[in-house]
């Protein structure tokens, strides 16, 4: 790019971050969006705020249908004028999104409704809906000249937190929960090149370790503590309206893990209702594992406490115990007088079987379920036209008999591994291709020299000095 390019480019960037300020959910507090957004000096969590575009009809949604830009054919950003004005330039697709509805009369039947829709975002590039807060998030980052990013996950981030990266040309760094994270989502993070850090604990403890590193090495956090996250997250809501014509489900349905997508259909349910899309809310349920439902628990008390819980589930793209968004997921439930219900590992199981005879491979079907407890249970007399929102994978379906991919019997290992056969063990899966797996257990005991050897368990500044010796050999950081 020539030094008039940049220059362009430089005055575009400064003038997109003008029109956003990042606000804190608690205390109000106001920011510039010019830096890694993670928390407010008060423990709250940030929104973004910016204006929106002028009237747009949604007749341009579908004429983008049609085009072949790549900004159009992205499930994401064809509807950019309801998303953060980030410069065309910086923009960062693979396309996401253009995840489709499914019918199928067994499911309906299963579920009691008379019409149901499953929205399948495991057809995302990565395999979860992930991709769709990431490119807005990534993109977000090249605009404030981001020269590393990081985040925290037990699969699905992880693998697309590295896509993106090495899409934009970013180094990347994962933070694992050690023999808690499903091993295809791991082979894909480590062959799109992200360094991987494995932490003793469970998902809280790899997030509290990567919102450090994030504050002490500069780090672009890409967890959905990043409000840009939940801005691409929006777009299933948006996508699944335009598919059904606009016309509104009496429930939208989706599983609740660390309630970022609750927190975001709420944002977007109340963006199209403001701009007079919707004259009547849908209903969200959002359904948790009975071994991880601290948000279940704070549901039928009110709301009136929450405490995080030890997760335990098979299910491990949900198994957090002490979820970022709780406080946004809370106002999308209240916002829409929506209900929070908990299904067992067992009947996890049979849903996803159930949904696989319909030639539709999920992960856990949990959507489905939770609809079919809560239309049982709760919803009963409402008129039975129903959309079903799933956190399910195409990927990252490897070990276990039951074609889930993730840990069974409420262990951290496949049905494989517990036969014996280690060959899908998360470390074996990373030496398979070349990567180097820090696992940290007890103490230091090795310098950290060479990046590829087993360690044992470092203090937080250690594991800093190595992360950060890796992100300086990489492109740009310094």
């Amino acid at each position: 790019m020539t030094t008039r390019g940049r220059a362009s480019a430089r005055e575009k960037a400064v003038g997109a971050l003008a029109q956003m300020t990042l606000v804190c959910d608690r205390c109000r507090a106001r920011f510039e969006p010019a830096g890694s957004p993670g928390r407010c000096q008060c423990g709250g969590l940030l929104h973004v705020e910016f204006p929106l575009a002028e009237v747009v009809e949604r007749t341009t949604f579908d004429v983008r249908l049609s085009s072949w830009q790549a900004l159009d054919r992205s499930g994401v950003w064809r509807y950019r004028e309801l998303l953060p004005p980030l410069p065309a330039a910086a923009i960062v697709t693979r396309p996401e999104g253009n995840t489709a509805l499914y019918q199928h009369p067994q499911l309906t039947d299963w579920t009691g409704c008379e019409e149901l829709f499953l929205k399948h975002e495991g057809e995302n590039p990565t395999g979860s809906f992930k991709d769709r807060g990431m490119t807005v998030a990534i993109s977000h980052a090249r605009t404030i000249g981001a020269q590393a990013v990081a985040c925290a996950s037990t699969g699905n981030t992880a693998a697309s937190v590295a896509a993106y990266a090495a899409l934009a040309g970013l180094p990347s760094v994962v933070f694992l929960p050690a023999g808690k994270i499903a091993a295809g989502k791991l082979g894909q993070a480590i062959a799109y090149g992200a360094r991987i850090v494995q932490v003793e604990g469970d998902f809280d403890a790899a997030m509290r370790l990567v919102e450090e590193a994030s504050r002490e090495l500069g780090l672009y956090l890409l967890n959905s503590v990043n409000p840009f996250r939940l801005e691409g997250q929006k777009t299933i809501v948006f996508e699944l309206l335009h598919q059904l014509g606009w016309s509104v489900p009496d429930w939208i349905v989706l599983p609740g893990g660390n309630l970022g997508n609750a927190a975001a259909f709420g944002v977007a349910l109340a963006q199209l209702r403001d701009v007079g899309w919707l004259e009547r809310l849908p209903r969200l349920a959002v359904i948790q594992a009975a071994g991880a439902a601290p948000f279940y628990a704070a549901y039928r008390s009110g709301f009136r406490e929450f405490r995080p819980v030890a997760a335990e589930t098979i299910a491990t793209a949900i198994r957090i115990g002490n979820p970022v968004s709780y406080e946004r997921a809370r106002r999308a439930i209240e916002l829409t007088d929506g209900l929070v219900d908990t299904v067992s590992d067992e009947e996890i199981l049979e849903a996803k079987a159930r949904v696989d005879r319909t030639g539709n491979r999920v992960r856990t079907g949990i959507s489905c379920l939770g609809r079919r407890r809560s239309q049982a249970r709760r919803a009963r007399g409402h008129s039975a036209r129903r959309s079903s929102g799933g956190d399910s994978h195409w990927s990252c379906l490897e070990g276990s008999g039951c074609s889930l991919g993730v840990s069974s019997r409420g262990s951290s290992t496949t049905a494989r591994e517990t036969a014996g056969d280690d060959r899908a063990h998360p470390r074996r899966v990373g030496r398979s291709i070349g990567s180097c797996v820090v696992k940290c257990v007890s103490r230091l005991r090795v310098p950290i020299s060479d990046p590829v050897s087993t360690c044992w368990r470092w203090p937080s500044a250690a594991i800093f000095r190595l992360v950060t010796s890796w992100t300086r050999r990489s492109a740009s950081f310094g």
